[in-house]
């Protein structure tokens, strides 16, 4: 009995070594399966991150492009701006030229007439100064004409009338 029972035993552990070993193959045939699973997965995640870098690189440099393109839009646009603030400047001191040559010419005109004023002035002072001159030597005349006629008068006329007057005249 003992002899069966230790085929027993032997029969009983190599049916439970079959199927350990069955049990694990097919825990190693799930767990290789798994990792081929696991392998594929990690291939596509590879390729989808490639894929999504691929993407993030393409969407990089259309934005530097765009970006670029924008930046060179912008610098025209100001430098537009600058020209037409360049033009408005320049044509108001076109202007304040017209303006000030057109003052200049008025205050020259005014200057011109202020000079023929001044000459007519200066004339007319000439000429006053000379009806001044000949009213001098009219009275200086006058006076001489005067003197003379008192004297004839003196003269002719007697000696104490004529000092009574120049008496009173004095």
């Amino acid at each position: 009995e003992s002899t069966a029972d230790v085929e027993k035993v032997e029969k009983s552990q190599g049916k439970e070594r079959e199927e350990l070993e069955a049990t694990m193959d097919n825990e190693k045939d799930e767990h290789l399966e798994a990792l081929a699973n696991a392998k594929d997965l990690a291939e596509a995640k590879d390729s989808e991150i490639t894929q999504l870098k691929q993407q993030l690189k393409q969407q990089s440099e259309k934005f530097e492009t765009e970006k670029k393109h924008v930046v060179r839009v912008h610098n025209e646009a100001l430098e537009d701006v600058r020209n037409e603030a360049k033009i408005k400047l320049l044509e108001q001191k076109v202007e304040l030229k017209k303006e000030s040559a057109k003052e200049r010419n008025e205050l020259l005109a005014e200057l011109s007439q202020v000079r023929r004023q001044l000459a007519t002035a200066k004339k007319q002072l000439g000429l006053a100064k000379e009806q001044v001159g000949l009213a001098k030597d009219k009275l200086k005349l006058q006076q001489i004409a005067e003197e003379g006629a008192s004297a004839v008068l003196k003269s002719s006329r007697d000696p104490q009338v004529e000092e009574k007057k120049v008496e009173e005249d004095v």
